[in-house]
């Protein structure tokens, strides 16, 4: 329980996620807020530190139309790479659920969006034993009542399906794991 090292980063205002990498590093999910103006929105912010948590690379990525984006969750996958989910292109009354591919340097392979109503957000990602990702989190109408959220793409982002809970009053995904079943 004794406090190894701590790090403030000044290029994020917060983050939602870390995970250990497999060189003893860590991969962070968050968002990045400039303070200095009142038209500034919210932008995905990645970084990958080494054990000690020195930032090897970081990354700010935006929508193009100056909207909100937040990254919620990253992890290492089996090749080496990093897959970044959250939501992408938040205007107040849509936004979109996204998983997008970088390389181990931080250089973006592919994005993918995925919408089925005007809220869609993903808050935690998991890649499956056999290589395929599955995402949790919520849809519905901003602002309203959720369903829960499980999307399943294949290796390269590409939905195999979708499905939608409802439960009583809001239903919203934070975590998934895989079953000893798979």
């Amino acid at each position: 329980g004794e406090l190894l090292w701590h790090k403030t980063y000044e290029q994020s205002t917060g983050i939602y996620n870390a995970r250990e990498t497999s060189d003893g590093g860590f991969i962070a999910a968050g968002y990045y807020e400039c303070v200095n103006s009142m038209d500034c929105y919210p932008d995905m912010y990645i970084m990958k530190t080494d054990s000690d948590g020195n930032i090897e690379w970081s990354l700010i990525d935006e929508s193009p139309n100056n909207n909100n984006d937040w990254a919620r969750d990253a992890i290492q996958t089996q090749d080496g790479n990093y897959v970044v989910t959250g939501t992408w292109n938040d205007n107040g009354n849509n936004s979109k659920a996204m998983l997008r591919k970088y390389s181990s340097t931080g250089e973006l392979i592919w994005d993918e969006i995925y919408s089925s109503s005007a809220a869609n957000e993903i808050n935690s990602i998991l890649e499956t034993s056999d290589g395929d990702f599955i995402l949790a989190g919520y849809t519905g109408t901003q602002h309203g009542d959720y369903k829960a959220l499980l999307i399943k793409t294949d290796p390269n982002g590409q939905q195999i399906w979708k499905k939608n809970i409802q439960s009583i009053g809001s239903t919203e995904l934070y975590a998934v794991c895989e079953s000893p079943n798979g």
